[in-house]
Parts: C-alpha cells; sequence; structure tokens
C-alpha cells in the first residue's frame, strides 16, 4: 500500500514536470521542477545513495590523481596568463587547485547525464522513462552551472595572487603595497580601490 502511494506521488510530480514544459511551456520553470524532483529523489533514497559513495579506496585514489592533476593545471593557468614562473607561486596555488579539481566534476556529470539518458530509453514504462530523462536533464543543467561557475571566477582569480604577494621582497614595493615576481625582470604590483577593485601593474624590476 505504501509503495503505490510512493509511486502514485512520485507519478504526480512527473506529471507536474511535464505541465511545465509542454503546456505552461516554461522552460525556466521546467528546468528547477527537475532539479527539485531529483532532489526529492535523492533525499528519498539517500541511504542507498550514501552506500555507493561512502569513502573507500578507489575514491581516494581518484582523489588523489584528480588533485595532481589539478595542481599541474592550476600552475599552467598563472603561468599562461599571467606570465608568473612556478617557483613565485605558493598559496594562490593551493586555492586554484581546490577550484581546478571541482571542475573535474564535470566528466562523471557528463557521464551519469548519458548513463541515465540510455537507460530512460530502454525503459518500457513511460514514467520511468520520463524520471531517468529528468535525472538526465538536471546533470545537463549541474554540469552548465559548473561550467559558468568555473569562468565567473576565473575573471577574478587575480585576488588568489595576494596570497603570494609580499609587503618587503626584491619587488620593493611602495610603503603598505604588495608585489609578486614574474620573472627575473619583472614583477606585478598591487592596487587596492574602492569599492572592491584590485589593480596589477607589471613594473621592471631586475632580480639582484
Amino acid at each position: 500500500m505504501k509503495n503505490n502511494q510512493a509511486d502514485l506521488l512520485e507519478n504526480i510530480a512527473i506529471v507536474v514536470v511535464l505541465v511545465s514544459l509542454f503546456l505552461l511551456q516554461s522552460p525556466l520553470l521546467f528546468m528547477a521542477l527537475c532539479v527539485l524532483f531529483s532532489i526529492w529523489q535523492l533525499w528519498k533514497n539517500r541511504a542507498e545513495v550514501a552506500k555507493k559513495f561512502k569513502w573507500t579506496w578507489q575514491l581516494f585514489v581518484t582523489s588523489a590523481i584528480a588533485l595532481f592533476l589539478a595542481k599541474i593545471s592550476a600552475t599552467h593557468h598563472f603561468n599562461s596568463k599571467y606570465g608568473i614562473y612556478p617557483e613565485y607561486l605558493n598559496h594562490s596555488i593551493t586555492v586554484w587547485t581546490a577550484i581546478t579539481a571541482c571542475t573535474f566534476l564535470i566528466l562523471p556529470l557528463l557521464w551519469n547525464c548519458l548513463k541515465f539518458f540510455v537507460v530512460g530509453l530502454a525503459e518500457k514504462s513511460f514514467f520511468k522513462s520520463f524520471k531517468n530523462a529528468i535525472y538526465s536533464i538536471t546533470f545537463i543543467i549541474m554540469w552548465y552551472l559548473l561550467i559558468m561557475a568555473y569562468v565567473q571566477v576565473a575573471q577574478y582569480d587575480r585576488w588568489l595572487l595576494i596570497l603570494d604577494a609580499y609587503s618587503h621582497s626584491d619587488c620593493q614595493p611602495s610603503r603598505g603595497g604588495l608585489a609578486i615576481r614574474k620573472n627575473n625582470e619583472a614583477c606585478y604590483l598591487f592596487t587596492f580601490k574602492m569599492p572592491i577593485q584590485l589593480e596589477m601593474k607589471e613594473v621592471p624590476s631586475v632580480k639582484p
């Protein structure tokens, strides 16, 4: 009886999602309902999900590899964008590594999107088929949001360089200023402007 009631409630929720797309013709509402439906299902099956994603040695190895690749990517990011030699980067690399590691979620997101899509096609039941389609759409939305978040964060990556900038160094910044060495011939000087702006200016500075 309880299972029948749960299935009925689930089918009603799926119908609501369908109505938002085909009758109301509201893509934003449709996407929002897809995400809410997926969150509801995730919470309802949280015990089973927890078992699948519990900390295992496979997850540890995967995470270690992801962090290793993310650190390499982070070093090349600042080097290619600002021309800063790797030996002058330390704390900023650590933070950007964590940010970059999050973007590696793109691959499992796309994999799960494809998996639910294929499962949905194989299902004979309409409601079960569309339920998997909702999961697939939710993963697409998560993938898109992750990409957009990374693009936005990358626009403010210079703020992380402050973590490796110093007020006393061979760059000889002005009193109260901060600087980070770019290479053997130049440094970057940081200037804070109101309300919350950071100006980074390259100046010649031969390393002693």
